[in-house]
């Protein structure tokens, strides 16, 4: 359920650019993003770092968006989200003790820590990737591209990316 959750505003975004456009789709987009984290913490009691960074860029961008009638904010949102977590995992990558990668889910799952530090990289630059063609599509390609691309070509990369991750996981604990 709470996985979910964090779907609901990406899809309330895109049926409302179906029904009326990108304007409406990022106003509702932030009220959508802002339920999520009411929600979220109302009900799980968590109020995931990612999620607020996100809820902050879609308040920031899709507003911009709206009050200067410019959809090249909302389409560099995400490039911005992926380019900045790309650096910070670089940034644990080399500069701490820790790969923020471990920080994040060593909760869930029990690593060697040069298996932290492979994953960590191979995110990083997954993010970069993913911002970086965002950005390209963005901005050189039609609005309906874009909002196809990251509403579903983006989903099913990172969820064929993570599945790929946890291949990878299994394959080098053996």
């Amino acid at each position: 359920m709470k996985e979910f959750l964090n779907f609901v505003p990406m899809l309330s975004f895109f049926i409302f650019y179906k029904i009326y456009d990108i304007f409406i789709a990022s106003e509702v987009l932030i009220f959508t993003s802002a339920m999520t984290l009411i929600i979220n913490y109302i009900v799980y009691r968590e109020c995931s770092i990612l999620n607020l960074i996100s809820f902050i860029l879609i308040c920031i961008f899709g507003t911009s968006t709206v009050l200067f009638h410019n959809t090249l904010f909302i389409k560099l949102k995400i490039t911005i989200l992926y380019c900045t977590l790309s650096l910070i995992l670089l940034l644990s990558q080399f500069c701490a003790h820790t790969p923020l990668i471990k920080y994040l889910f060593q909760k869930h799952i029990n690593l060697p820590i040069h298996l932290w530090y492979q994953l960590n990289l191979i995110w990083s630059v997954f993010f970069m990737m993913c911002g970086l063609i965002n950005f390209y599509i963005a901005y050189y390609l039609s609005e309906n591209t874009w909002i196809f691309f990251k509403v579903f070509v983006l989903t099913i990369i990172t969820v064929i990316f993570s599945l790929g991750n946890f291949l990878y996981i299994i394959y080098m604990l053996k």
